[in-house]
Parts: structure tokens; C-alpha cells; sequence
């Protein structure tokens, strides 16, 4: 194979160089056991003909390992192995590679060229009825395509041939593949890793959200009055995102902190700014690539009190990402890069009911609504190799309701000033939660492909555990874990959070 991708790639040089239309593009695979009679010469070749989009010109280009006199090339016009006339002479000396030669193709042998009926042809002394031949044939990668996702690659690929050098290269070693390998390249070729991008925005988001809930939660719950206080919160998130569709599975870690002020108004109303950053990474399955997603964030929020059982709050921010990502096409040996910015901004609002029960316990049932939105800059794909994905702005949005209650009993004395916490939520997307958007690879003729970005899943379980303590003072800490888990992501947060009282 990688003989013929040299091949391939030489030809595909030649045809850029010489300005050939786009169109299709046809492969005649030549061997002596083609010939009527079979000749036993021992040589090989490779025919290749791009039939443009009117279907009345082709330009042909031809490589061969013949290293004796030639006295001819050409194509002819005969089905199977039915000896024809020559129709078209190349250029005398027909040493490889032969061409790029531009043929005024007549109708009727376009008509021949879709029923397999004209073939290539190379002559020598020896044999001068013909040493190698070899049918030209309709080089299709959808024929090896077997999922949705395959085909619209495939489709775009199949109408893509000479447009430029690089792209012809991966169409022509495709063509010269085993069923198998074609089909590995399709998968490689589609955009089953993007998705990732915005979906580690929105994450990264509803991660510092959560964090500001919770930390609402704990002001709400501390005496004191007005006056300042300050905290950071750090940890980690981790997880899987599942293989679903056309998307990649995802190793995800995502290390992250938050800091920020917080003023108080009364023992019942709060007011919060923070600063977050989180950076994210998507390693994919089957060494597909990774992601990269470095997010930095302002939030701010608001907790008041209503009434003497009823706590509100609020939180919104906006944020700028930063993201890398590497494909692996490794059917192609090839790997695709890209470095391009984005944004993103969430919104929530949250109503929490405490109520007081045995042992200084509390129960508090909670509703809550949150909304991010992520918008990935357009790009294309650079690197030596990396057949050039263009990629268009991309808009991921996730709104989604909660309902739960968190549970929380004092352990020890009171004084001790340690208590324990549990939440379990129930999580419902509001809106659709998937899109879709186009690509195409650069040189193709504007054919795009369509990508699907889909839901973490319709229904999600909310489940976090924290301990709270009094440290010394005005400074207090907590740890805890937090997970949520559908039927198409499992992401768990390890955090730590410490508050200093001004």
C-alpha cells in the first residue's frame, strides 16, 4: 500500500500542476493477467482518469514499473477482456509516471467509462499487443462505508477528485485499499471527535455553577453579619464520556479552581464574584486524538433569603476558552491539528426550603434551572498531513431543570462545628440538547458533511457528599465529591474549599 500512496501522490502533484477540472475519479489496476492472452510479463501499473463535473473532458495520468522499451500506452475501448481499438494515445515515451494528459472525452465513451468498458493499456517490444492492463473503474469509497456517519464522508470523498494535490493523494491510496482500510479511513476522516469542544465549555461551567450553589448554601447556613469574606475552591473532574452515534468515546479529566469575594449584606442576603479556570482534556478511544479545553471564567451570584424557610439564589457567568486538538488518521498515517478560541456563558437560579429535624439534622428539597451556551470558533485543521477539515463556528446549548434535596446532620458536639452533607438531584434537559453542524475537507468542491453533536442524555442522576468543618477561627474548609451520571456521560469532582471570614 505504501507504494501505491507514492504513486498516487506523484500522479496527484501532476494533476494539480496541470489545472485539471474536478470531478470523478476512475482507477485501473494493471497486470499482465488482464491481457487477452494473459502475457506472464512481470510488471504492475496504475491507471487513474478524473471525469470533470460536465462529463466532457478527463484528464489521465498513469504510473508502471516497466522497465523495458515501451512502444505504446493508451486507452481502448473493450469490456472485460474483450481486446478494442484505441481511442486515446498518450504521449510518446511513456515512461512513468505517463501524463497528466487531457482528453476531450466523447459522449459515447462517457457512457463506456460507467459500463466498464474501456481500460488501460501499455505496450513493449516483447509484447506488442499489450503487457498490463487493466480496467478503469469508478474508485467509490462509499462501498465500503457502513455507518451513517461513513457514508456522508464517503459522499463528499466520491465527487472531491482534482481539486488539489493532497486531496487526490488520500482519495487515490483509498482507492488502492482493502474494503477494510477504506472503511478504518472514512471513520478517521468524519468529525466523531469535535463534539468535545463545547461540551467541555458547558461542563466546565456547570462545574464553577455548582460550586457557587453549594458554596450559597453554606453562607446561608453560617451566622454572622455584614462584612466581607473570602474563598477558593480546587479539585478535579473526571470521567467518561460513552460512544454514541457518531461520537467518540472520551477518557475526561478536567483539574480546576475557583476563587473569588464574597460581601455580606445580613445573616439572609449575599452577594458573590468569583474567578474560574478549568482545564479540561478529552482523550479518545482507539487513539482517535484528544481535546484540549482550557476555560477561564467571571461568575457572579446572589443568595437571599425568603422568609424563614425559603433561601433563593442565582448565578451567572461568562467565559473565554482556549482550545487544541489533535485527530489521528491513522489509516492515512496522518494527524490533524487546530488551536482556535470560543466562549461561553451559563446562567441558574436555585430555591432551596430547609427544614429543621432530629439532632439538629436539616432536610432542604430544592428545585433548580440552569443554562449554558458554548460557541466554538470556526477553523480549519493545520499539520503536516492533515488533509485540512474545515470546521464552521459550532454552537452547543444545554438547559436543563433539578429537583432533589440535600440532607445535612451536625457529627459530634455542636461546638466541634463539623457537619456532613448528601445531596441527590435528578436532572431533566429542557431542550433538545443535540445539533448538528457541516465540515468539509479544504479542496473539496463545497461538499460538506454533517456532524452530530448529541445530549449527554435526557435524564440525569445528581448525587454529592461533602464534610464541612470550622478550621480555627474565621477560616473554615470543606471536602466532598459530586457526580453526575447519564445514560451517555458518568462525571465525577473531587473538591476542596476553604473560606476566610474578613
Amino acid at each position: 500500500m505504501k507504494t501505491k500512496y507514492v504513486f498516487g501522490a506523484a500522479v496527484a502533484t501532476l494533476l494539480v500542476t496541470s489545472g485539471a477540472q474536478a470531478g470523478t475519479l476512475y482507477v485501473a489496476n494493471l497486470s499482465q493477467a488482464n491481457e487477452n492472452p494473459p502475457t506472464g510479463a512481470p510488471y504492475t501499473g496504475t491507471g487513474w482518469l478524473i471525469l470533470n463535473d460536465a462529463e466532457n473532458s478527463a484528464t489521465v495520468t498513469a504510473t508502471h514499473n516497466i522497465n523495458i522499451a515501451l512502444t505504446g500506452g493508451h486507452i481502448h475501448r473493450g469490456i472485460g477482456t474483450v481486446n478494442g481499438p484505441v481511442i486515446f494515445p498518450f504521449v510518446a515515451p511513456y515512461t512513468s509516471p505517463v501524463g497528466p494528459l487531457t482528453w476531450a472525452i466523447p459522449a459515447a465513451d462517457v457512457v463506456n467509462l460507467k459500463n466498464l468498458g474501456l481500460y488501460v493499456n501499455f505496450h513493449t517490444a516483447v509484447n506488442p499487443g499489450g503487457a498490463i492492463r487493466g480496467t478503469l473503474v469508478r474508485a467509490l469509497t462509499s462501498t465500503a462505508a457502513t455507518t451513517g456517519a461513513q457514508t456522508r464522508v464517503a459522499n463528499a470523498l466520491d465527487v472531491s477528485a482534482g481539486y488539489n494535490s493532497d486531496l487526490d493523494s488520500v482519495l487515490m491510496s483509498t482507492a488502492q485499499a482493502t474494503a477494510s482500510v477504506r472503511t478504518q479511513t472514512l471513520e478517521d476522516l468524519n468529525g466523531k471527535t469535535i463534539y468535545a469542544q463545547g461540551r467541555q465549555s458547558v461542563e466546565s461551567m456547570q462545574g464553577f455553577q455548582n460550586s457557587l450553589f453549594s458554596h450559597a448554601d453554606a453562607l446561608a447556613r453560617t451566622p454572622g453579619g455584614e462584612g466581607f469574606s473570602g474563598f477558593v475552591d480546587g479539585g478535579s473532574a473526571f470521567g467518561k464520556h460513552k460512544a454514541y452515534a457518531d461520537q467518540a468515546g472520551a477518557t475526561v479529566t478536567r483539574p480546576f479552581i475557583l476563587g473569588g469575594v464574597d460581601y455580606r449584606f445580613d445573616q439572609q442576603a449575599a452577594a458573590t464574584f468569583a474567578v474560574g479556570y478549568a482545564d479540561g482534556l478529552d482523550k479518545f478511544d482507539n487513539n482517535a486524538g484528544r481535546t484540549k479545553s482550557k476555560t477561564t471564567s467571571i461568575q457572579g451570584a446572589v443568595t437571599a433569603g425568603m422568609g424563614s424557610r425559603v433561601v433563593f439564589s442565582a448565578s451567572g457567568g461568562y467565559g473565554w476558552s482556549k482550545y487544541t486538538t489533535t485527530r489521528n488518521i491513522a489509516s492515512l498515517n496522518r494527524t490533524a491539528s487546530s488551536s482556535h478560541n470560543g466562549s461561553v456563558w451559563t446562567l441558574g437560579a436555585k430555591v432551596a426550603a430547609p427544614f429543621a429535624i432530629d439532632n439538629g439534622a436539616t432536610i432542604a428539597p430544592y428545585a433548580s434551572i440552569d443554562s449554558q451556551s458554548a460557541t466554538v470558533d470556526a477553523y480549519t485543521e493545520t499539520g503536516a498531513n492533515s488533509v485540512n477539515l474545515i470546521v464552521p463556528q459550532i454552537k452547543v446549548k444545554e438547559s436543563a431543570g433539578e429537583l432533589g434535596a440535600n440532607f445535612r446532620v451536625p457529627m459530634g458536639a455542636e461546638a466541634a462545628g463539623v457537619t456532613a452533607g448528601l445531596t441527590a438531584g435528578w436532572r431533566y434537559l429542557l431542550n433538545k440538547g443535540s445539533s448538528s453542524f457541516n465540515t468539509a475537507l479544504q479542496g473539496s468542491p463545497n461538499v460538506a458533511f454533517t456532524n452530530l453533536i448529541l445530549a449527554p442524555g435526557k435524564n440525569t442522576a445528581h448525587l454529592a457528599a461533602n464534610l464541612n468543618a470550622v478550621i480555627s477561627g474565621n477560616l473554615s474548609g470543606s471536602i466532598g465529591y459530586e457526580g453526575f451520571m447519564s445514560s451517555r456521560r458518568s462525571i465525577h469532582a473531587i473538591e476542596a474549599r476553604l473560606v476566610l471570614k474578613m
